[in-house]
């Protein structure tokens, strides 16, 4: 089911995939060491500066740190 669901995510024209840089990485790994007090992932962080970076502010996350970040989140 994950693959047919990855397919059809690959093969839509609407959705793009973001791949990260240097430059992206490099903002994230700040992100990530700056606020060791939160239990974000490495992952969280360089969402966060994808994000940042392309002016999204409504995630299709349930992840209630997406919420610390700012970020507008589906509901619960």
């Amino acid at each position: 089911m994950s693959v047919e669901a990855g397919r059809k995510i690959l093969e839509d024209e609407r959705i793009d995939i973001l791949q990260i840089d240097e430059d992206v990485f490099e903002k994230a790994w700040l992100v990530y060491q700056s606020f060791l007090d939160k239990e974000w992932s490495f992952t969280d962080c360089t969402s966060y500066v994808l994000m940042k970076n392309i002016s999204i502010d409504i995630g299709a996350s349930f992840d209630d740190h997406f919420n610390q970040f700012g970020f507008t989140t589906l509901p619960k």
